[in-house]
């Protein structure tokens, strides 16, 4: 049985994969007005009935913490977030596709600030500063953490590009809701205390946010990240953990007590460094990096890469990427954008590269909101359940988003259709078909001979960006055939960006058969009950 965990007032329940096709009907629009939109159909994405706090409507171990104020809130215990079977085993599809590809055409479920978590304790007086704004206006809202659950939830949820806001605060590398923030004036004052009292003073408007000694320390935070890195069930994962910090750590010079909290919790030889990219897949030029795949990076025995979002220079090259700049320490043109920069045709003015071209690009939403105030997502747009996917078609690398919960990781799966995996009754065989109609893959007798379908090739020297042909109509068991009297490969989409490109070339077909077998290719799906 499905986990139910949208309610409908006047139906039965929905599972997270069916709301997702209802909110796939809603199109894009901002978070707000997809919370309205399925009201209107009967649908609650947030629990009404917990005294304390805002979250989702989903199935976990709930308890309050509270702040030294003594506001409270009731949250999800950490890594006890129902995922349904459709997520996972989407998600975990999605990774097994791109094994092959280079780290720089990999498409990932990302999030932003993504251990500003209200799990955590971050942004507690969110419900009391809400009510207080909405009894001035009815219209205000207050929205303060960037994240609802742990990041061990996240990372069950799908997220494998990880955003780490680290700060130096109180002695030692902490997790802030801090930066971006430059007062020069403030700053030139603090200087001048400096050297009046002949001592230092390590506070500056880059860590306005870091309030409290209770404020994570940065060596918790990849404790708890190498504590499910270190299960078994995890051993061939990779993730990209990106560092948002500011040069002012090498100012005060505290780079060290980063890579302390690296080494005191990372087994180095499970770190994949700019020494070691620069040794074994050096960039030629700017024009044209290289990259390692997932499958390169586990025969290595790497597990994780870190990126900065400082660069201090040679003090941080042998352990840590700079994300800007060019090789051989740096991320070569990793751009960020917002989610308004990207048309309707994938185009943005701030893109100094066509997608899936080579380059790190990422989208970034932010969901907070200070009233009327700040609220960045009116201009800057949201990543939101209703848009999610159409980043990965365009050719994102990271879709990094707020809010981080089952509907919005249900709607990055681009793959499996909704009602092809939600239980056991929906697997109609081991093979794949790609359906042309919903542009998501459905299950397929392997050995029937009726079903005729033409399968998916590629061309042999085409295997990374995948210019498809098709065979003609033939059962399953006949379509490697069929490609290799094309001389052509039977093949399947590595991402979402190719799906979309196999989709234009199939757009007169009902269905094609996609190289996907499971129980071969990827183990069954394990349907489980909530707990």
């Amino acid at each position: 049985m499905l986990l139910l965990v949208v309610t409908a007032a006047t139906s039965s329940p929905l599972s997270w994969s069916e709301a997702k096709l209802k909110i796939n009907e809603l199109g894009y629009d901002d978070r707000k007005v997809i919370v309205e939109k399925m009201a209107a159909l009967g649908l609650a994405m947030w629990r009404e009935d917990l005294p304390k706090g805002r979250m989702p409507n989903v199935t976990c171990a709930w308890h309050e913490i509270c702040d030294s104020l003594g506001q409270c809130a009731t949250v999800c215990g950490r890594g006890t977030l129902f995922v349904d079977e459709y997520i996972r085993f989407g998600h975990e599809t999605q990774r097994l596709l791109d094994v092959d590809l280079p780290l720089n055409y990999q498409q990932v479920l990302s999030t932003h600030n993504s251990l500003i978590t209200l799990a955590d304790g971050y942004g507690v007086a969110e419900g009391f500063l809400d009510d207080l704004a909405k009894d001035i206006d009815k219209h205000w809202e207050v929205i303060l953490p960037n994240q609802l659950f742990t990041a061990t939830d996240q990372f069950n949820l799908g997220v494998r590009m990880v955003e780490i806001d680290t700060h130096y605060f109180d002695g030692t590398m902490r997790i802030c809701h801090a930066g971006g923030v430059h007062l020069e004036k403030l700053d030139e004052f603090i200087k001048f205390l400096s050297k009046l009292l002949h001592r230092p003073i390590d506070i500056d408007s880059e860590t306005l946010g870091c309030f409290a000694k209770t404020e994570r320390t940065l060596v918790s935070a990849l404790s708890e990240i190498q504590t499910w890195l270190s299960d078994p069930l995890h051993e061939d994962e990779f993730f990209i953990f990106m560092f948002d910090d500011q040069m002012d750590v090498e100012e005060w010079g505290k780079v060290p007590l980063i890579l302390e909290a690296i080494s005191s919790t990372f087994n180095a030889s499970t770190i994949f460094t700019p020494v070691e990219k620069a040794k074994f897949f050096p960039d030629h030029d700017t024009m044209h990096p290289n990259w390692p795949s997932k499958r390169e990076l586990r025969m290595m025995g790497k597990k994780v890469l870190f990126v900065s979002g400082a660069n201090y220079g040679s003090e941080m090259s042998d352990v840590i990427f700079y994300k800007y700049g060019t090789f051989p320490h740096n991320v070569a043109n990793w751009t960020e954008l917002d989610p308004s920069n990207l048309n309707e045709d994938c185009r943005s003015e701030r893109l100094p590269f066509q997608l899936q071209t080579g380059f790190f690009s990422r989208v970034i939403a932010e969901s907070l909101v200070y009233g009327p105030f700040y609220n960045p997502s009116i201009n800057d747009g949201a990543i939101v359940p209703g848009n999610i996917s159409k980043f990965f078609e365009c050719g994102i690398n990271w879709a990094s988003g707020d809010d981080m919960q089952p509907l919005l990781s249900a709607s990055a799966v681009w793959s499996w259709s909704p009602l092809s995996m939600s239980s056991p009754k929906d697997l109609r065989g081991n093979c794949t078909l790609l359906n042309v109609t919903d542009g998501h893959w459905w299950t397929a007798e392997c050995d029937d001979p009726t079903l005729l379908y033409p399968a998916a090739c590629v061309e042999p020297e085409s295997i990374l960006h995948q210019h498809w042909m098709l065979s003609e109509k033939v059962p399953y068991r006949k379509a490697g055939s069929a490609c290799a009297s094309k001389n052509a490969l039977f093949q399947h989409p590595t991402n979402a960006y190719s799906n979309v490109q196999l989709l234009t070339t199939a757009k007169q077909e009902e269905a094609v058969w996609i190289q996907w077998e499971l129980g071969k290719d990827q183990p069954l799906p394990s349907f489980t009950d909530a707990k």
